[in-house]
Formats: structure tokens, C-alpha cells, sequence
């Protein structure tokens, strides 16, 4: 019995919840309010005549060709990687550096010669870099198998998102840099 009231309560609610079918729908009641016009908050942008924002650290110079008339100091750098262990199984090495004009191509192809690798490049005494060295390793029929990077121990070194880096630190002139420290092969 108490399921016929329920079901009695039930259908009575319904009919009322429902209403008749002949009203009239009225529109204005589902229309949202309008909106205001409001200022969006923007990033200040640079004007359309700049290139856009310059990233660059401020401490890194750009090379290129000098301007006619005008020279561009550079120190005459030896680099060199001691081998420590002396193998035949090195084939070859770069040095990749992080700017110019130590970030050539494919790195800075090096020789061996007395013990270490060794290259030669002309280094603005301003530069401020690193650099690291990529030794090629072969297998007994010659074939690349893998590469190492290393660093050279003689040489101020420090970390940075690739790893271990040989530093180099920007000076006025040539006679303010320790040249020598970049190409000593000693251990």
C-alpha cells in the first residue's frame, strides 16, 4: 500500500513540474546580460620598428668583418687537449665552443702532435665563452663507435647545461690573458 502513495505522490509532483504545453516560451528570460567593453591586460611590446628584444648576454660579443679602416684584435691561441691515457683508438677530436669564433661548424678540427690534440684560432681578448673538446673513438677496423667530451684539465674549467666546460674569461688587450694555460699539454 505505502507503494501506491508513493507512486500517487510521485505522479502528482510530475504533472506539476512539467506545466502545460500551450505556454509560451519567454525568450528575455534566457538571454544573457550584455558585457561591458574592458581593457585586456597586455604585455608591453617593443615598438614594430625594433628587430625585437636582444637575449644576447651583453658580455658577448658579435664578430664579422670589421668596418674598412678598422681592425679587430684578436690573440693567436693555441688549444690542447692532453692525452691521458695514449691510445691508438682516438682517431680524431673537435673543439665546440659556445660563440664565435669558437663555434664553427662542426667544431674546430684538431691535430695530434706530442701528446695532444691541438688547434689554433684567433681569439678576440673580449670573448667570453667555453669550450670543450670531442674526441672520436674507433674500434680495431677504424670505425667510429662513439665520442667523448672532455675538457682539459690545465685549463680554468666550470659547469654549464652541457656539462663540463673549459672557461675562457674576456680582457682588454692579449697581455691580460694567460694564453699559454689554454695550450699547455702537460698533465
Amino acid at each position: 500500500m505505502n507503494r501506491q502513495y508513493v507512486m500517487g505522490a510521485l505522479l502528482v509532483l510530475g504533472s506539476f513540474a512539467c506545466g502545460p504545453e500551450d505556454q509560451p516560451v519567454d525568450d528575455d528570460a534566457f538571454t544573457p546580460p550584455e558585457r561591458p567593453e574592458r581593457a585586456l591586460p597586455a604585455i608591453d611590446l617593443p615598438p614594430e620598428s625594433s628587430d625585437g628584444p636582444d637575449f644576447q648576454d651583453p658580455d658577448y660579443e658579435e664578430f664579422g668583418d670589421p668596418a674598412p679602416g678598422e681592425e679587430t684584435a684578436c690573440c693567436e691561441t693555441e688549444f690542447a687537449l692532453p692525452d691521458e691515457e695514449q691510445t691508438d683508438d682516438e682517431v680524431s677530436a673537435v673543439l665546440i665552443g659556445n660563440a664565435a669564433p669558437l663555434d664553427v661548424e662542426g667544431g674546430l678540427p684538431l691535430t695530434y702532435s706530442n701528446g695532444a690534440w691541438r688547434a689554433t684560432a684567433c681569439v678576440p681578448p673580449t670573448f667570453k665563452g667555453e669550450y670543450q673538446y670531442v674526441v672520436s673513438i674507433a674500434d680495431d677496423e677504424g670505425d667510429v663507435v662513439y665520442q667523448e667530451v672532455r675538457v682539459s684539465p690545465n685549463v680554468p674549467s666550470g659547469y654549464s647545461d652541457i656539462g663540463e666546460v673549459n672557461l675562457w674569461e674576456p680582457a682588454d688587450t692579449c697581455d691580460e690573458i694567460d694564453l699559454e694555460v689554454h695550450g699547455a699539454s702537460g698533465m
